[in-house]
């Protein structure tokens, strides 16, 4: 089925989607608030701000308390309307220091998308009080993320001497909180927009741009091909993309260029495609409401994300139902995806992004189901189990760790059915790698949960 949405001058098309998910997609859609509203600055006397601690429903305890350890609303942090951090303090330490004042930065998000949506919002304040430091939280010391922040930060003027990442308790005298000027499947404040496309428009013009092997292309594809392991992924992708080449277009990989090169790239070129992912959150940084094209290969489910950016700019965007799961299924945002090739030419065909029309036949059929399955089961072990067993240890300790993998694994094992045996083999290696990668002894990390992944007969892995 295709249909298609419009608002003022965006038009947004559904290809191969069902009636019912178009219908939900369009409701989305229907949600989001668009406000040029003054964004306003609150003042907390004597605040607390407590170190956020992932919860197993994805939520955090921690964030910012007033003096009588209420939660300050303007400081949470929400996605559709709930609330992520700011609700409940935890367990109150005493502060390790206490500020005089500072100004409110939210929380430092580990994944890309969110960190240039949600975790730079508040940063449109920062004029207005240049004195004083921006406190961002962090679920952790990590110097990879906090140096991406501080570049980001400095693309949008803010020096780094500002900032300052805390993982710690501290109190604050007076900590002024700005408004987010984005809530993620809510609401985006063009006031904050501005001051993003005002910052934007300093910086690029001190940025060499981009060189490319074809000058004028029809369209950029932004591949996901060389994200690491655990990262999701349209297996087969870098086949694809010297057709994809051959046929008009360019292939960038965003996160191999620094973010400065990122943002001169959404300004350089406004026609772009690719599997749905976070390399799209950088058309936020585009200076300036004008056209913009993009085609988005994703299965029956995109997150809302894009579609609440879709509305900043005009142009077409186009969802093409162009993955499948065979055999497998869709667990979340991490399942890797199989490519659906003739979609995704008819779907960049239909835009004028390719000069042919099909797919040949060798690349349509060059898909390797044993690395499709090797990789969906590496992600699934890495979030379902780890990722499961560390944020559970952490909050109830390990033997609740190890019941949640062991109850994981077990659901795993039961919607696999008989499948279990034909993949057994794939599934031990998905595991032993994923436990060498996070420091883990597979055989012992976790014995009972590998020999259930072992009681099943021979199976075959992608290596035999």
């Amino acid at each position: 089925m295709y249909a298609e949405y419009r608002s003022g001058e965006v038009e947004i098309g559904f290809d191969n989607f069902s009636s019912d998910g178009v219908d939900i997609l369009k409701r989305r859609l229907g949600r989001f608030t668009i406000t040029d509203e003054d964004l306003k600055i609150s003042a907390v006397r004597n605040a607390a701000i407590l170190p956020p601690v992932p919860q197993p429903n994805k939520n955090y305890l921690g964030g910012v308390f007033d003096a009588e350890g209420r939660p300050v609303p303007d400081a949470q942090l929400r996605r559709l309307g709930h609330v992520l951090l700011g609700d409940a303090p935890g367990s109150s330490p005493a502060p390790l220091r206490t500020l005089a004042a500072a100004l409110y930065g939210g929380l430092v998000i580990s994944a890309y998308g969110h960190l240039i949506l949600e975790s730079l919002c508040r940063l449109w304040a920062a004029s207005a009080m240049p004195g004083l430091p921006i406190v961002f939280q962090v679920a952790r010391p990590a110097s990879d993320l906090t140096n991406l922040m501080t570049n980001l930060a400095g693309l949008l003027g803010i020096s780094a001497d500002r900032l300052l990442f805390v993982a710690e308790p501290i109190a604050v005298e007076e900590l002024w909180v700005p408004a987010p000027g984005l809530e993620l499947s809510t609401s985006i404040n063009l006031r904050y927009i501005d001051f993003v496309r005002r910052a934007v428009s300093r910086q690029i013009s001190c940025v060499a741009p981009l060189l490319l092997d074809r000058t004028q292309p029809h369209g950029i594809y932004l591949s996901r091909s060389k994200l690491s392991s655990g990262k999701r992924r349209a297996i087969g992708e870098d086949a694809l993309e010297s057709r994809l080449e051959s046929q008009g277009m360019a292939c960038l990989w965003p996160e191999r260029l620094p973010v400065n090169q990122q943002m001169c790239m959404v300004n350089n070129f406004d026609r772009f495609a690719g599997f749905i992912g976070s390399q799209f959150h950088n058309i936020i940084f585009r200076n300036s409401r004008s056209n913009l094209d993009i085609v988005y290969f994703c299965s029956d489910r995109p997150s809302p994300n894009f579609l609440q950016l879709d509305l900043l700019f005009p142009g077409r965007r186009l969802y093409s139902r162009a993955v499948t799961f065979d055999p497998l299924w869709e667990f979340g945002a991490r399942a890797p995806l199989r490519i659906d090739r003739s979609r995704v030419f008819a779907a960049l065909k239909s835009l004028d992004m390719i000069d042919g029309t099909t797919a040949d036949p060798e690349l349509s059929t060059a898909d390797d189901l044993a690395e499709y399955t090797y990789h969906w089961f590496y992600n699934w072990v890495l979030f379902n189990l780890v990722r499961r067993y560390r944020t559970h240890a952490k909050t109830s300790g390990v033997e609740a760790g190890k019941a949640a993998m062991s109850e994981a694994a077990q659901a795993l094992l039961a919607r696999l059915g008989d499948d279990r045996h034909r993949f057994r083999a794939t599934l031990l290696e998905a595991y032993d790698n994923v436990c060498a990668h996070c420091g883990f002894d597979g055989p012992t990390f976790a014995p009972e949960v590998r020999a259930a992944f072992a009681g099943s007969p021979d199976g075959t892995s992608r290596n035999s």
